[in-house]
């Protein structure tokens, strides 16, 4: 971007309120290869540095205290290579890896110290993840922060009984921070990363389904027991109102509203979609992420969407444990259903309405 364009859009938000000061200098790009090459040998200095510790003082890490010490320390001091050098590839890289494993440590030593209760375990990690995201100024580490601390809330709500629920609030989270980005620019990257680490805690259920539940079976982790089918019911439900919730929002963002036709059967058509997938909880958080990235102009997370849609309908196919015909039943009524939705949105384009219609 030249120095006089750089200036303009300078000028424009900061008119808008979003920043203020002076335009900051320009700083020339590395090159993607050398930034590729920096970051590959920060992780390896990451590894020789974890290898170095852990054969030398191999019995802090297998001591509750000691693990939870190290690992404090580590963050610690990842933080502060962060904050020092927040424009080296090398010591971001390096610094991410020693985080990591400082963050697997503090979880192994909360493991102990708190009696192998996973549910507490689940709280202190969210705290942990929480407190790393406001203090560590790195985007990459924000991301992972978010989604770790969005995976071990929803854990937590496992050992509660309320794990259907997760995804519903996760999906709603979601919408909120993309649909709202405009209100919260002034928070800058942390808005941004946040976004991001809740899309993609969101969008695993769809493209892992159960395969997550699995993966914490298969590391020894224990589930609380379900409070009933209604939690499971309420689960799909809440879906099912987010998704509506979202287009009942970029309705009213477009000027419409139920007393207008193309409202009516833009409302009417997401209430079937969504009523239709009752019975397929992955189908509502993927459609929600694919909204909001149209909306917000992401190409990335539009992507993303479309691909955790498509994989999901894909594996649920092919997962559903039902004859071929009723599947072909269930195929049918939600192509009708889509079919009822366009042959009212081509009504409303033939009776004068196309400046509504879009």
């Amino acid at each position: 971007m030249s120095a006089p364009t750089r200036a303009e859009v300078w000028s424009r938000i900061a008119a808008a309120g979003i920043v203020t000061g002076e335009v900051p200098p320009h700083r020339p790009r590395v090159p993607w290869y050398v930034r590729l090459l920096q970051g590959v040998t920060g992780w390896l200095g990451a590894l020789f540095l974890l290898a170095f510790l852990g054969n030398t003082f191999s019995f802090l890490f297998t001591d509750a205290v000691g693990a939870f010490l190290v690992g404090a320390a580590a963050c610690v001091g990842a933080a502060i290579g962060f904050r020092r050098y927040p424009e080296s590839d090398f010591a971001g890289q390096l610094g991410f890896a020693v985080s990591l494993a400082g963050q697997s440590l503090l979880g192994y030593g909360f493991w102990q110290l708190l009696g192998e209760h996973f549910g507490l375990l689940a709280v202190a990690m969210v705290t942990v993840e929480i407190g790393l995201f406001i203090l560590v100024p790195n985007y990459v580490h924000r991301v992972w922060n978010a989604w770790a601390a969005a995976f071990f809330a929803w854990h937590a709500l496992l050992q509660l009984g309320l794990g259907p629920l997760g995804p519903g609030l996760l999906t709603a989270a979601l919408a909120w921070m993309w649909l709202e980005e405009p209100e919260l620019a002034h928070y800058g990257e942390r808005a941004h990363a946040a976004a991001w680490g809740l899309a993609l805690a969101t969008l695993q259920f769809p493209i892992c389904g159960r395969r997550v539940c699995d993966l914490t079976v298969l590391l020894g982790w224990p589930g609380g027991d379900s409070l009933g089918v209604w939690v499971e019911w309420a689960g799909s439900v809440l879906l099912v109102v987010v998704l509506v919730a979202v287009v009942w929002r970029l309705l009213r963002r477009e000027g419409h509203s139920l007393s207008t036709r193309p409202g009516a059967v833009a409302l009417a058509g997401a209430s079937i979609l969504a009523i239709t997938s009752l019975k397929a909880p992955g189908f509502s958080p993927a459609m929600v992420a694919l909204l909001a990235g149209f909306s917000a102009g992401s190409r990335q997370l539009t992507a993303l969407a479309v691909f955790a849609l498509v994989a999901y309908l894909t594996r649920y196919y092919y997962a559903l444990e039902a004859p071929l015909l009723d599947k072909a039943l269930l195929m049918m009524i939600t192509g009708g259903a889509l079919l009822l939705v366009a042959l009212a949105q081509r009504e409303l384009c033939t009776c004068g309405l196309e400046e509504d219609c879009g």
